[in-house]
């Protein structure tokens, strides 16, 4: 089976060297998460982005917030 392929560019500016790296997003991504503080605007832009590059994924709101469970 063939995935769909994103190149990433290291930063040549920062590193000494650089090269495109073919990745496979569906096996590195398990899911998004946006901070609980974050806007609706931030979140938004982030659903943007995922479906511009093809991200099938859950985008949660984290739950960093909530009262731990001990």
């Amino acid at each position: 089976m063939k995935f769909p392929r994103t190149y990433v560019p290291t930063a040549p500016d920062i590193f000494d060297g650089g090269e495109y790296v073919e990745v496979n997003l569906e096996m590195l991504i398990e899911n998004v998460y946006v901070s609980p503080t974050a806007q609706n605007w931030f979140r938004n832009i982030v659903e943007s982005i995922m479906k511009k590059y093809n991200i099938k994924k859950s985008l949660i709101r984290s739950d960093l917030d909530d009262t731990p469970v001990f």
